[in-house]
């Protein structure tokens, strides 16, 4: 996909802009911003891992989201062993069957 989807970001257009310019002209003073900042490893690090969790608390939307998938993932998967064990008595092969019914849908979204 990325093959044919043109490149957007404008830091990384004006990288390959210089790159071309150095190139062409023989002259070095051509360098984009992102090229002459110096970034360590760690400080790299420590931003990647930040990351998910500075939007998530910025982010109201996202938390509405993750919380109505933890909740639809427990009413999903959770509640049939709960309630197959705790309440009928009934057997590990009827919890396991509870889980079939989700199966054509599973399938269906793996092939579309």
């Amino acid at each position: 996909m990325s093959v044919f989807i043109p490149e957007t970001s404008e830091p990384v257009i004006l990288a390959s802009r210089a790159r071309r310019l150095r190139k062409e002209t023989g002259n070095v003073r051509y360098f984009a911003a992102i090229e002459r900042r110096d970034v360590k490893f760690g400080r790299m690090i420590k931003d990647v891992m930040a990351k998910p969790f500075v939007l998530l608390f910025h982010e109201p939307m996202l938390i509405a989201i993750i919380i109505y998938q933890a909740v639809r993932l427990h009413v999903i998967y959770i509640s049939p062993l709960v309630f197959s064990h705790g309440l009928t008595h009934s057997s590990s092969l009827d919890a396991c069957i509870s889980f079939l019914k989700h199966f054509p849908s599973y399938s269906l979204r793996v092939i579309a």
